[in-house]
């Protein structure tokens, strides 16, 4: 008797798990939670659904290093893998969104990763793709774009910045109301880089410090689609 009522409840769940299945399969955002819980346990992992599920985000957290890892893309039928790696801290999880490609529209998805976080550093990484084929778009390096626009000097109490011939003077009030104290001729640009999307287009941050990662401002760079990649529109400097 007790093994009938075993077989009996055994096929009671299963019938429970086919059709909390068949249910959850209607509404995405159902699929999304019943995503994490699973994962929750040993293995962690992010969803990110874009388009009603047609383009999707995955990856897993490998809880011991704090990383994300085994990145795997889906944009219509197609499902693609990728070594990326993305820190695991709270706020700052790898997300998509939907780029304009040119004049097209939401034409392309745009990956958000993150390499570093912490004390004076912040370093972005994007990966973008078309989504009618998916394939890659490059996206010129914001560093290097920089580096072959901009122009520093410092004079006395001053620095002057240059872009492209428009130039920005930090004085001596400025520079002391965010703690430079000893004026320097190195530059840094590599210690915090941001993405973000403006009307869905792509923007790049660049923050300008010293060698004591005391910043002085930031770089904005606005990206147009040109030629199959993602290249510099305008370039100007920002103080904080």
């Amino acid at each position: 008797m007790d093994k009938f009522l075993k077989k009996i409840a055994f096929c009671n769940l299963i019938i429970f798990m086919l059709t909390t299945s068949i249910a959850l399969a209607k509404d995405d955002n159902k699929i999304i939670e019943m995503d994490l819980k699973v994962f929750q346990v040993n293995q962690p992992q992010i969803y990110k659904s874009l388009n009603n599920g047609q383009i999707v985000l995955t990856a897993v957290l490998d809880v011991q290093n704090n990383i994300y890892k085994n990145f795997k893309l889906k944009i219509g039928n197609t499902v693609k893998s990728f070594d990326w790696q993305s820190i695991g801290k709270k706020g700052l999880e790898p997300t998509i969104r939907l780029i304009n490609i040119g004049d097209e529209k939401e034409a392309g998805v745009v990956v958000f990763t993150t390499k570093a976080a912490g004390v004076g550093v912040f370093i972005n990484d994007v990966k973008v793709f078309r989504i009618d084929n998916f394939s890659p778009v490059q996206v010129e390096n914001p560093v290097d774009i920089i580096k072959k626009h901009l122009k520093a000097v410092t004079e006395k109490d001053k620095i002057i910045i240059t872009i492209d011939g428009t130039s920005t003077v930090l004085d001596k009030e400025y520079l002391s109301s965010i703690g430079v104290l000893n004026l320097t001729n190195r530059f840094y640009f590599d210690n915090h880089i941001g993405y973000e999307l403006r009307n869905n287009n792509l923007i790049a941050e660049v923050g300008v410090s010293n060698e004591n990662l005391i910043y002085m401002g930031k770089v904005i760079v606005e990206y147009k689609f040109s030629d199959g990649s993602l290249k510099p529109s305008r370039i100007y400097f920002e103080k904080f």
